[in-house]
């Protein structure tokens, strides 16, 4: 079966999923030897043949399908890749905003939104970052700590007639590891809260009989650091249903819009999360031209909670430009967004097109420094 399953993660073509495989038989492996040294070497020397089959052709499929991957995942025009790297900076910023408490379970395809470097995605594609932006960084700690404690546990009981359970988990437990940074196709923090909440209840705690030699009595009871450890997490739950809200009413905002229906969901939404750039942001699109002080303290907002965006920016000075008359001063604050906009994203080639044909539009020989430094990068 063990093979069987090796071909078949071979074929998919997963790198986390590979990745994770080697290092659990690798845990497997040594634990085995650990436990049972002489068996293993006896085992070995009469089966070498099928295994050495097994490992050519495990090799053979891998080279067609997950090798190509791994080779092209270091790379910068892997999109793949640079997708999971500008994510995961986008997470760490989640994890920043909120450090003790996080979101709260199941939060992260909610506010992911709020700090998006990339487009949108329901999982932070890191199992460890998205559970210290959920649960917060001592929800983190706390799984680390139970992986460290199973991992201590099982080492020591492969020297036990239960040797065998305890390989596998020490295998299984580094395949968990090691693919949670590679994807978080395992969402964790629902599972840490309710294994908390059992741990809580029901976690046996022992205390020493008065007959020395006697084994230590179990009993059942209230633990108190696993009750905790819960509600960290039931407390950093408090801004996942704001965030939800301020979605559903985007969305309810954004569909009404596209039918050309009048709504005031835009205004709901940031009343439910004002902490949102998003929402405000998108407060000011969809506020018509003529209602200028709505739409500009929008994007002013928007601007101030999330200072190193340039979407943002940009926005404002579209917006600027769909001015019936715009002033004078309404084309110095324009060019001024767009700068501060390229300052803080300069790789970006839209943004840098649409200075450019501003520039050029009023006249300005810059312009076409803009688009010499596209072209460049294109050929680059």
């Amino acid at each position: 079966p063990t093979v069987l399953l090796l071909l078949a993660l071979a074929v998919t073509g997963s790198k986390g999923g590979l990745v994770a495989a080697l290092a659990a038989l690798l845990v497997f492996g040594a634990a085995v030897v650990r436990a049972k040294g002489g068996l293993v070497r006896g085992f070995v020397k009469r089966a070498w043949p099928i295994l050495l089959v097994a490992l050519l052709v495990f090799g053979a499929v891998g080279a067609k399908t997950v090798g190509p991957r791994l080779l092209q995942a270091g790379g910068s025009d892997n999109n793949s890749t640079q997708f999971r790297v500008y994510l995961w900076r986008s997470t760490v910023d989640m994890v920043k905003s909120r450090p003790l408490f996080g979101f709260g379970p199941d939060a992260f395809p909610t506010v992911y939104p709020r700090f998006a470097r990339v487009g949108y995605t329901r999982t932070a594609h890191q199992s460890w970052l998205q559970i210290a932006a959920e649960g917060g960084v001592p929800a983190l700690t706390f799984l680390l700590g139970a992986f460290a404690f199973a991992v201590r546990a099982g080492w020591q009981r492969l020297k036990t007639e239960q040797w065998a359970n305890a390989a596998c988990g020490l295998g299984a437990l580094t395949g968990v590891f090691a693919h949670g940074f590679f994807d978080a196709g395992w969402s964790i923090t629902p599972v840490i809260a309710l294994l908390c909440v059992t741990l809580a209840l029901c976690a046996p705690e022992s205390r020493q009989n008065g007959v020395r030699g006697e084994p230590k009595e179990q009993r059942r009871g209230l633990n108190l650091a696993f009750l905790g450890a819960t509600l960290i997490l039931i407390v950093g739950g408090y801004g996942t249903q704001k965030a939800a809200n301020g979605e559903d009413l985007r969305s309810q905002a954004d569909a009404e819009l596209r039918r050309g229906q009048a709504t005031n969901a835009p205004q709901e939404a940031v009343q439910a999360d004002a902490g949102s750039a998003r929402l405000w942001s998108f407060l000011g699109r969809a506020t018509p031209i003529d209602n200028r002080d709505v739409w500009e303290a929008a994007f002013g907002t928007a601007s101030q909670l999330q200072p190193d965006n340039a979407s943002h920016l940009r926005s404002w000075a579209t917006q600027l430009e769909a001015l019936p008359a715009p002033a004078a001063r309404d084309v110095t604050k324009q060019g001024e967004l767009f700068d501060r906009a390229v300052a803080l994203d300069p790789l970006n080639s839209s943004l840098r097109l649409e200075r450019a044909k501003w520039r050029l539009d009023h006249k300005n020989g810059r312009g076409f420094d803009d688009l010499e430094f596209v072209l460049s990068e294109w050929d680059a």
